[in-house]
């Protein structure tokens, strides 16, 4: 009996519609899934293509420096840039430690030579 009420059931129109509008439902789901997937793996690939682009430009190509001023450098390479601000750096690195030094160094000899004549005088004060 329950095998006859089900093979009626299978039968019935109302629940064949009803099994194929699931199916479309499901179906327009995984495809509607696999589409959105497809294509945010093609941007992706889309994306970091042209990021690398850049970046290899950047890296590789002119750069130019405005200050918006009116002064304008250009740079065969960001390598090229970087070396010339790094000379100017170091340059003026140097040339601060060569101002310290000399300076240090002067009032180190001041400070000695007036010890010495405080020294001394000090010496022939307390000899008399």
């Amino acid at each position: 009996m329950t095998e006859m009420k089900l093979n009626e059931l299978l039968d019935d129109e109302e629940l064949t519609e009803i099994f194929r509008e699931r199916a479309e439902t499901e179906a327009g789901r995984i495809f509607s899934e696999t589409a959105r997937d497809i294509m945010q793996k093609h941007a992706k690939t889309i994306a970091e293509r042209e990021i690398k682009k850049v970046v290899s430009s950047t890296l590789t190509g002119e750069v130019v420096v405005d200050n918006g001023w009116g002064d304008k450098k250009v740079y065969k390479s960001l390598q090229d840039m970087f070396k010339v601000h790094l000379e100017k750096e170091i340059k003026g690195y140097q040339l601060q430690k060569a101002v310290e030094r000399e300076v240090t160094n002067q009032v180190k000899a001041l400070i000695s030579a007036k010890t010495k004549q405080l020294a001394a005088k000090l010496v022939a004060e307390l000899g008399r």
